[in-house]
């Protein structure tokens, strides 16, 4: 057996697994990668799993980029469907028409309407958009960037598209609100709760109340998005004058 075609076929995987992850990649792949036949691989490894065993990748094995990839589109779809239709009114049938494959195979992806749902609020959770908020530092600059991030992400049709599904459902299915609250806006409320009460006890600040000042200050920029976005659909202000005016207006409120 020839060193060099060994040299070759550690390689190849290397890279295709480090592409694809070991459950999408095929021996196949591997060996057009190497530019030798699938069979030549069995002359050296007995197996797919002896040959990923062999190059001590572990992080790779659970890798699932297509299978992901798949999720997203799905996850996209069905934030359309439940914009245009409202979550009630919405079944897998419409979300798998949407996305171009059957009920059955968006059934390999997701279990339930439901569990749709939990992972686009997940995905979509507002505290990713924190940052390190375990040092006081610069307070007008920290709370610039949490304001500047979460305009932001407003900007994406997908996030909006949830707002506007959450307002227009939240009246006849509360379950959805309260839900959506729970894994997203309380726990950044929460966090930048405990940030601003860092804060007072260094004689930063002063509120008897930080969660309340915490929901003041992402509950105004809210306004901002529900107004600009969903309701006039006209930017008056640019985000960077927004954040900046309210990051004024809130501080020096509560400013010791």
């Amino acid at each position: 057996m020839s060193s060099e075609t060994l040299g070759k076929i550690e390689k190849a995987a290397r890279k295709v697994f480090q592409e694809k992850g070991y459950a999408e990649t095929r021996i196949a792949d591997i060996a057009n990668e190497a530019g030798i036949s699938p069979g030549a691989i069995y002359n050296y490894y007995k197996s797919k799993k002896e040959l990923f065993a062999s190059l001590d990748l572990p992080d790779l094995e659970n890798k699932r980029p297509e299978f992901e990839k798949k999720r997203r589109d799905i996850m996209n779809v069905a934030l359309q469907q439940f914009g245009q239709l409202g979550y009630q009114r919405t079944t897998m049938e419409n979300i798998a028409e949407g996305v171009g494959v059957s009920k059955g195979t968006l059934y390999q992806y997701f279990a339930s309407k439901e569990e749709i749902l939990d992972s686009i609020v997940r995905d979509n959770a507002i505290v990713s958009l924190l940052g390190d908020l375990s040092e006081a530092g610069d307070i007008s600059a920290i709370t610039h960037r949490i304001g500047l991030e979460f305009l932001k992400m407003y900007n994406e049709p997908e996030k909006l598209s949830l707002l506007r599904t959450i307002i227009c459902e939240s009246p006849s299915y509360p379950e959805l609100g309260r839900f959506v609250f729970d894994k997203t806006i309380n726990e950044a409320h929460e966090q930048i709760a405990v940030y601003l009460h860092r804060a007072q006890a260094m004689g930063l600040l002063r509120t008897d109340n930080p969660k309340l000042a915490a929901r003041v200050f992402l509950g105004t920029l809210l306004s901002f998005v529900v107004v600009d976005k969903l309701i006039n659909s006209q930017d008056e202000f640019s985000q960077e004058e927004i954040v900046s005016g309210v990051t004024s207006i809130f501080l020096n409120g509560i400013s010791k």
